[in-house]
C-alpha cells in the first residue's frame, strides 16, 4: 500500500505489484462476502478495505487502537449489510 502511495504511479513496476498486492486482498475480501450472502460483494468488499487500509494508516500514525476501532466499523458496515458478525 505505501509503495503505490510513494511511487504515484500504479504503471511502474513497484506500483503495479502493490495494486495487485490491493486487488489480491479485495478478491478474498469479495469471496468472503459472496460466502457470506452479501448482496453486492464487490461493494462490501471495497468497503471492508477502506476501512482495514484507514487502520493500518491510523495505526502506523501511532493509533495502537486503530484495529479495536476498525473491527467495530466492520461490524457496523456489516450489520448495516444484513451479516451479522460471528457471535451477534
Amino acid at each position: 500500500m505505501t509503495s503505490l502511495l510513494e511511487s504515484h504511479d500504479a504503471a511502474t513496476p513497484i506500483g503495479a505489484a502493490a495494486a495487485r498486492g490491493l486487488a489480491d486482498v479485495r478478491a478474498f475480501l469479495r469471496e468472503l462476502a459472496e460466502e457470506a450472502g452479501a448482496r453486492d460483494p464487490e461493494a462490501l468488499a471495497r468497503v471492508l478495505q477502506i476501512t482495514m487500509i484507514g487502520a493500518i494508516v491510523a495505526a502506523t500514525a501511532g493509533d495502537v487502537e486503530a484495529a479495536l476501532r476498525a473491527r467495530g466499523t466492520a461490524a457496523l458496515i456489516l450489520e448495516q449489510e444484513g451479516l451479522a458478525p460471528e457471535g451477534k
